[in-house]
């Protein structure tokens, strides 16, 4: 992976491109190039915070296969300009000019945003005729060194090269600004004025969501656990945690149990199944689509909305950037859709677990401190009396547990 990368538009690439990129690779610099701002404007929305800089020539076409028009740099800037107000995000630019553009012919407001440009970027315009052809490549790598999304890009760069890599990570724009965001505010306080940790339990949800619809696109995780509409792509979150961590599970429609290979196998090792469980149980209870509202969630939503939490919703993060350095090595050697599929077993599902759901309880604790009813384990912290209803009742993989089933429940009063 380049350390830098560039978004240039240029009508005329053919005539620069090879000169260009020899300047660029020089100072490890990947150059993305459009030409046309239609063309680029996806990509600078998507991928905003990916580049390290924009290149603009001094004439381009706004629409694709138009001519090149006089207010193509004032719609270009003020894209940018407006990108990086919500991106929280300046991003350096730069115009590559054959020798026509000069900055006494710019529009008014193009002159206000030169002279408001931070004097660390350099230049405004370079002109491709001139003996220093490459001093914008030498600027670039210069003010991208010290930029807080470089030096974060460098840090955690396993994480990113799986995130760039083709589609390893389903809607894999939207997890790295997700990372991104979480990870400035680690490495630089402050970066973002408006970052509060709360509101990102939801968005590293939706990231682990996403790996989840990876595995299913790889046909490690079967279809049943992802239920498709005309309106939603919904991910039944612990249940896929479950059976890619190698244990016996019920399907959400409650029609088959599936195992993931013979016994033993799994896709997440334990500590990275240990991982995303415990990531899945403190963000499931920031789901929107949540139908679940037991005491322990409430407990957790309470606790994170009333508490300074930066540290939690770091040490989760942290956690999920090495999984996703894993998952990428695990994907690079598993690329056999059929042969995944394969690997799912059905195995025979026990009456049993049926006859804990919605059934009504008294919790009993056992001598070693597990709360339980029956054969099911609850998860309480104390017990003052009266009866609970057993939900979402689940095998819990181990064959050898006196408590073969887990449960949510719902207090009776």
């Amino acid at each position: 992976m380049s350390d830098y990368k560039v978004l240039w538009i240029e009508d005329e690439l053919e005539k620069f491109i090879y000169q260009l990129g020899i300047f660029a690779e020089k100072h490890n610099i990947e150059l993305t190039s459009y030409t046309s701002l239609e063309d680029a404007e996806p990509v600078l929305r998507g991928q905003f915070r990916d580049f390290s800089a924009v290149i603009l020539d001094a004439h381009c076409p706004v629409k694709r296969g138009m001519r090149p028009q006089d207010d193509f740099l004032t719609q270009a800037l003020t894209l940018i300009k407006s990108l990086s107000d919500a991106k929280s995000y300046e991003m350096p630019y730069y115009v590559y000019s054959a020798g026509t553009a000069k900055i006494e012919d710019f529009p008014s407001i193009i002159k206000q945003w030169v002279n408001s440009r931070p004097k660390e970027w350099g230049n405004f315009v370079y002109y491709k005729d001139e003996s220093n052809v490459e001093d914008v490549f030498v600027k670039i790598a210069e003010v991208a060194s010290s930029s807080p999304f470089a030096q974060v890009r460098t840090r955690y760069q396993s994480t990113f090269e799986v995130l760039e890599k083709g589609q390893r990570v389903e809607n894999s724009d939207d997890v790295k600004n997700e990372l991104m965001s979480i990870l400035l505010e680690l490495t630089f306080p402050g970066t973002n004025k408006q970052f509060e940790a709360k509101n990102y339990f939801n968005p590293l949800r939706i990231a682990v969501e996403n790996l989840f619809r990876s595995a299913n696109r790889y046909g490690l995780l079967p279809d049943d656990f992802i239920t498709t509409t005309a309106d939603t792509n919904q991910v039944h979150s612990n249940a896929s945690s479950r059976y890619l961590a190698g244990i016996k599970t019920e399907t959400p429609d409650k029609k088959r149990t599936l195992r993931y290979g013979e016994e033993g196998e799994r896709v997440f090792p334990k500590v990275v199944a240990d991982a995303i469980w415990a990531i899945l149980q403190v963000t499931n209870p920031f789901s929107h689509s949540s139908d679940r509202d037991s005491d322990e969630e409430k407990d957790i939503r309470k606790f994170i909305e009333g508490n300074n939490t930066k540290e939690f919703l770091f040490s989760y993060t942290l956690q999920f950037c090495n999984v996703i350095s894993w998952w990428g090595k695990y994907i690079a050697n598993h690329m056999d859709v059929e042969a995944n599929k394969a690997k799912c077993v059905e195995v025979k599902a026990t009456a049993e677990a049926k006859d804990y759901e919605g059934k009504e309880f008294t919790p009993e604790q056992d001598e070693k401190g597990v709360w339980h009813c029956g054969k099911c384990e609850v998860t309480l912290k104390y017990w003052s009396g009266g009866k609970i209803r057993l939900k979402d009742v689940v095998s819990n993989g181990k064959d050898n547990s006196p408590y073969p089933y887990m449960a949510h429940y719902e207090k009776i009063h």
